[in-house]
């Protein structure tokens, strides 16, 4: 649906585990730093105060397959491409690939399920908004 979006990160040692490798709940920050970046190339914001509570993109789905290790002081970036558009959601499909001299390997593949949302400054849950039109433009 839309271009690649990417972010390019070098893996610093304090994300690695005993075995060197990035530990696997890592890459679900990664996707959100690419989800956050991606949004605000598109000056849509991630996160808005208002007088009755916040506005933002609530994850509701978030999944990743592994394909090949990353480790420190790997290179690597992170593709966010928007796969599907609702009147309240955007899924988006992840790509993480690792950069050697030789070439790029898949290192990951992941999804996330996003929802525009207001949390109450009076408690409560998460509703659910229809996406503005003006960001679906963007987004699109």
């Amino acid at each position: 649906m839309s271009k690649d979006f990417k972010i390019l990160r070098t893996i610093e040692f304090h994300e690695t585990d005993a075995a060197g490798f990035v530990h696997f709940s890592r890459f679900f920050n990664y996707m959100e730093e690419a989800e956050h970046a991606f949004l605000q190339s598109l000056d849509i914001p991630v996160y808005e105060k208002e007088q009755s509570g916040w506005v933002g993109w609530p994850r509701v789905s978030a999944s990743c397959n592994y394909h090949s290790p990353l480790q420190f002081q790997d290179n690597f970036e992170v593709g966010v491409q928007v796969i599907e558009i609702g009147n309240k959601t955007v899924r988006y499909g992840i790509r993480f690939m690792k950069i050697e001299k030789e070439g790029r390997t898949e290192a990951a593949t992941g999804e996330i399920t996003s929802i525009y949302g207001r949390k109450s400054s009076s408690g409560g849950g998460i509703h659910s908004l229809p996406i503005p039109e003006n960001f679906l433009e963007k987004l699109r």
